[in-house]
């Protein structure tokens, strides 16, 4: 699927998921420029609603970049401003729930403990536990 191209003076805002299924489109054109800081305000007058809906759970990106739109938010007109021709997706939670992941360094000592160790009989025989595999 193609981008579609925004008219001249617009920006286009592309919906996924959740978002398509609430605004039932795949994309709007919006004028540009639009600090990012206002976009929520532009949309939920258009779409009554999907701030708290869609929107408060969602990831934002312009150009393929992640923004955060709190900070956005916080910054108001000193911060980012969408440009004629950007490209802004609206990304729903893949799952209930929240977009947060939380990433922990990897712990050989820990990690290697959690897997299924082959025992002395298996080593000196051969075979695995699992369906007779060759461990060969």
């Amino acid at each position: 699927m193609s981008t579609p191209k925004p008219p001249p003076g617009h920006f286009t805002l592309l919906y996924f998921a959740s978002a398509t299924s609430f605004t039932r489109r795949s994309h709007d054109f919006f004028s540009a420029p639009l600090p990012l800081s206002q976009l929520y305000d532009a949309v939920e007058k258009k779409y009554p609603g999907i701030r708290e809906k869609v929107l408060s759970s969602s990831a934002l990106t312009v150009n393929l970049d992640y923004v955060d739109v709190e900070e956005e938010v916080q910054k108001g007109e000193k911060g980012m401003v969408i440009q004629a021709g950007d490209e802004v997706a609206v990304i729903p939670p893949v799952s209930s729930g929240t977009l947060a992941a939380t990433f922990h360094p990897v712990s050989w000592e820990r990690d290697a403990s959690a897997v299924d160790q082959p025992t002395p009989y298996e080593i000196s025989s051969g075979r695995s536990r699992d369906r007779g595999v060759q461990l060969r």
